[in-house]
């Protein structure tokens, strides 16, 4: 684990650590965490007839947004897609959004 936590830190870049701050930034805010994750949740929660409930802080960490009933789901602006975001390995279906 050390030797990849090495190989991993060796790959930290600017351009890297600009995409991080950006994303921190402009999309896990109030706006991507609160108002628009929940908002798709709500929606999600309707369309399926379950019940959501938020991920807690350190399913977060893994890209787990909330659960619909027992299934994880990670919501992420349409931007994540399109500029490539940060390589995560997210164990859950995401659903995109683009903000009118």
């Amino acid at each position: 684990m050390v030797i990849k936590i090495r190989e991993a830190t060796e790959e930290i870049d600017e351009e890297i650590v600009h995409r991080w701050i950006e994303d921190l930034v402009l999309y896990k805010t109030y706006t991507g965490l609160g108002r628009n994750e929940e908002a798709i949740f709500e929606k999600l929660s309707e369309e399926y007839g379950t019940e959501y409930y938020r991920s807690t802080p350190e399913e977060e960490l893994r890209g787990t947004g909330g659960y619909l009933k027992d299934q994880s789901v990670s919501i992420k602006p349409e931007t994540y897609r399109r500029k490539g975001r940060l390589r995560e390995d997210i164990q859950a279906p995401i659903v995109y959004y683009e903000e009118y």
